[in-house]
């Protein structure tokens, strides 16, 4: 079976696919390690479910990129060239860490604090005890099987 579910015509496996696919393109085309994309799926996967264009949580009334930040691009919000402009920004983050990518949890967590938008907490979806730590160690198998899957399709 698929990371991305049972059935390979489901609107929601084919999004989840396609954003994880521009996901790894994009860290690829910026030059980035194979370490770096599993993270970046990892960040995706464990603040949205690789989607982009989701509601903030309340009270704020906007809608996020796929790593869970207001979305501020002038595209369609749930395009993967929304997915790829998001990444671009991962990864000029990415380029100011000092963090080891061969932990993907801490690097993605690094990233992702590394942002200038600051990344605040109590102010991301965790309300029942979840932390952003406990829910990327819990995205970080999603994140590695997503990239071996795509990778050995090529």
């Amino acid at each position: 079976m698929s990371v991305f579910g049972e059935d390979s015509s489901d609107i929601l496996f084919r999004i989840h696919e396609q954003n994880a696919t521009a996901i790894i393109e994009t860290v690829e085309e910026r030059g980035g390690t194979p370490e770096q994309a599993v993270a970046a799926l990892l960040a995706g996967q464990a603040e949205t479910g690789w989607r982009s264009g989701l509601s903030l949580p309340a009270p704020a009334a906007d809608i996020s990129d796929i790593y869970g930040w207001r979305f501020a691009y002038n595209i369609g919000a749930d395009s993967t060239d929304a997915v790829r402009a998001a990444t671009y920004t991962f990864m000029d983050n990415a380029a100011a860490v000092n963090a080891d990518p061969a932990d993907p949890v801490a690097y993605a967590l690094a990233v992702q604090q590394a942002d200038e938008r600051e990344y605040v907490e109590d102010e991301r979806y965790y309300k029942n005890g979840e932390t952003p730590a406990s829910e990327y160690a819990k995205a970080q198998p999603i994140a590695e099987s997503a990239y071996t899957e795509l990778r050995n399709a090529q």
